[in-house]
């Protein structure tokens, strides 16, 4: 996967990710893996493995370069629709925190009620999270 994008380019993605499990089967063995292709507007594919929902979507590739906070970035509308790239090599390490409110009723954890990107892309998904 190529580190950068040129400002003009939004790939589409053939077999989507989608974040909405928050524990899925190891997606990594033999029998249950399923082969994604990331299709730039160029016509550069790039293959990998899918976890998720098996769904295609297009939208633009963004880029996320936190080492934490994954679950806020996932659910942050400012990503919505988009294909995200996260840069930190391993996700899912630590899981997903509880949907705890404020005294507000504002979650603590997450900044809307849903995922709102259209995809994930990751170099190592992490489906045994441990929180020690």
């Amino acid at each position: 996967m190529p580190c950068c994008l040129p400002d003009d380019t939004y790939p589409t993605i053939e077999c989507a990710v989608s974040p909405a499990q928050s524990k899925p089967a190891n997606p990594f063995t033999k029998e249950k893996s399923r082969i994604a292709s990331l299709v730039l507007e160029d016509g550069t594919e790039l293959k990998g493995v899918s976890f998720g929902a098996e769904t295609s979507v297009t939208g633009e590739a963004v880029f996320q370069t936190g080492m934490v906070g994954y679950a806020e970035t996932l659910t942050d509308p400012s990503y919505r629709g988009q294909i995200l790239v996260f840069t930190y090599p391993e996700i899912g390490n630590y899981g997903v925190p509880p949907d705890d409110k404020d005294d507000f009723g504002i979650s603590k954890y997450f900044e809307s009620d849903k995922i709102q990107v259209a995809g994930v892309i990751v170099r190592n998904y992490v489906d045994d999270y441990s929180h020690w």
